[in-house]
């Protein structure tokens, strides 16, 4: 199995230095999708040897964290997709166990299915990566913090397309209609390996510490109960190599 990974993290560097190195040990290539203004990011993975991919898709035509956006462009930027095998996206505040990648194998993977992962909850501030004790998420589908997917699977969209919805001001909602391309029989929760999630779920999906935002999209989705309201008119282009890539121009 080659095994290539994308995370996406902007201020969340001091999480993302508790699990890099884990991650990194286990994948044939990781990329770091970042803002052009988060030093503290360039420099860890700069200290790793680790590729980065810097913009500010993020807050192109008015959006908070355009998540999806973001991971769109540095795939074709990165040729993510390219001669690919299996593909995996996963959050900054997520940490793996040390042999994660050897638990991954011991299940069967096949094509044609999306895998997911369970995780229990710790405060940001612990150094204690030990799932013991810690409550586990009640999940039945695959949520975006961890997504294993194969890149020639048939139900992905066409490679000089967007991989991911670009369409959200916020990096909520990409996740769930990027895992409803799957059936709901082919969205698999392993059961190894189990992940730790530092600090709070849904807390930072306009930007990390942007509460006042992510107050104002959570009361206007009380109200509506309908997350399809949030959806952007006007989504931004994608540019890879000093060029326009999505649209095609």
């Amino acid at each position: 199995m080659n095994l290539r990974g994308i995370v996406v993290c902007v201020d969340y560097s001091d999480l993302l230095r508790k699990s890099l190195r884990r991650w990194h040990a286990g994948l044939d290539r990781l990329i770091v999708v970042t803002s052009t203004r988060d030093v503290k990011t360039h420099q860890l993975c700069e200290s790793l040897n680790i590729e980065t991919h810097r913009t500010d898709v993020f807050y192109a035509n008015g959006a908070s964290f355009n998540k999806g956006a973001a991971m769109s462009e540095a795939i074709f930027a990165k040729g993510l997709r390219d001669n690919a095998d299996w593909l995996m996206t996963f959050d900054a505040d997520i940490v793996p166990p040390e042999d994660w990648r050897a638990q991954l194998l011991k299940n069967p993977i096949n094509c044609g299915k999306i895998y997911g992962a369970y995780r229990h909850m710790a405060p940001e501030d612990t150094e204690d990566f030990s799932i013991s004790g810690r409550p586990r998420m009640p999940q039945g589908w695959v949520i975006g913090f961890f997504m294993l997917f194969h890149s020639k699977d048939p139900c992905l969209p066409p490679a000089d397309h967007p991989l991911f919805d670009i369409h959200w001001p916020h990096a909520g909602n990409y996740d769930t209609i990027f895992c409803r391309r799957w059936p709901k029989q082919n969205q698999i929760i392993l059961t190894a390996p189990r992940m730790i999630h530092l600090g709070e779920e849904r807390r930072n999906w306009t930007g990390r510490f942007n509460t006042q935002e992510l107050a104002a999209v959570l009361a206007k989705r009380r109200v509506h109960e309908d997350w399809g309201r949030e959806k952007m008119k006007n989504p931004p282009a994608l540019y890879a190599n000093g060029r326009q890539v999505w649209p095609k121009i």
